[in-house]
């Protein structure tokens, strides 16, 4: 996928890598000039959702990742975005309320 400026001037690349059932795996954020700038890592649970993400540089060292939890219906309940220590960067946390009629 490329991304271009309003003046249509390339941004940058994303390269996907998807498993066998189709799901990406892997994505590699590129410079206008194909250079390397970071790698993604996406982790999947039982039900194929998607639980993290881990952010790597050109080195192969994590620099911070995200992580998603649903709830029992299936939706996503919380989404953050933490440093590679484990530190909290920022979250947000969605809260459904059904009405029974």
């Amino acid at each position: 996928m490329k991304h271009y400026s309003l003046t249509d001037d390339l941004l940058d690349q994303w390269i996907y890598a998807t498993d066998d059932s189709g799901k990406i795996i892997k994505e590699e954020r590129r410079n206008p000039d194909g250079k390397l700038r970071s790698v993604w890592r996406y982790q999947y649970n039982d039900q194929e959702q998607l639980i993290r993400k881990d952010i790597y540089s050109i080195h192969d060292k994590l620099l911070s990742y995200m992580e998603m939890t649903y709830d029992d219906s299936g939706y996503e309940k919380t989404f953050g975005l933490y440093r590679a220590d484990g530190r909290e960067k920022w979250k947000y946390q969605w809260h459904r309320q059904c009405k029974e009629e």
